[in-house]
């Protein structure tokens, strides 16, 4: 009981992650709708001084209506790196949610367009839980 207070104390302080439309610190398992482009924004700040840009278009083909193709564009500051990093990102969704869990697979990856350096690279496994019509819980686990 006390663990459940304490946990629901910590979610109510983290108001700026509120869904999968959020930051994407946690994503869902779905792809974006067949035949629509999106783009998505995001800007984190970790501790003073630190922080993450994220400007990433993407898109799902009605023909390939469970693969979200995009690009990313993304600048990470800290005290000792400064670097703008640019790269392919894709989302595979292999369950909906609506079948009750909803699974799919996150990949992204960005060179540093000053060295040329891989910045960044990413293997997502994605899954949502919809709870009800508007609460779903999203599960994230993979390697970075």
């Amino acid at each position: 009981m006390v663990f459940a207070c304490l946990l629901l104390a910590l979610l109510s302080c983290l108001h700026h992650a509120e869904a999968a439309g959020g930051a994407h610190i946690v994503d869902d398992s779905e792809v974006e709708t067949p035949g629509v482009c999106h783009l998505e924004t995001w800007v984190t700040k970790f501790v003073s001084g630190d922080g993450y840009l994220n400007l990433a278009p993407a898109c799902t083909t009605e023909k390939m209506p469970f693969l979200e193709i995009g690009a990313a564009f993304q600048h990470y500051w800290d005290q000792a790196i400064n670097a703008e990093l640019f790269g392919p990102a894709m989302k595979i969704n292999f369950q909906k949610e609506i079948t009750g869990v909803g699974v799919g697979l996150g990949l992204n990856a960005g060179v540093n367009l000053r060295t040329g350096e891989l910045g960044v690279a990413d293997l997502t496994m994605l899954v949502t839980l919809p709870i009800d019509e508007k609460v779903k819980v999203n599960l994230n686990a993979g390697w970075s």
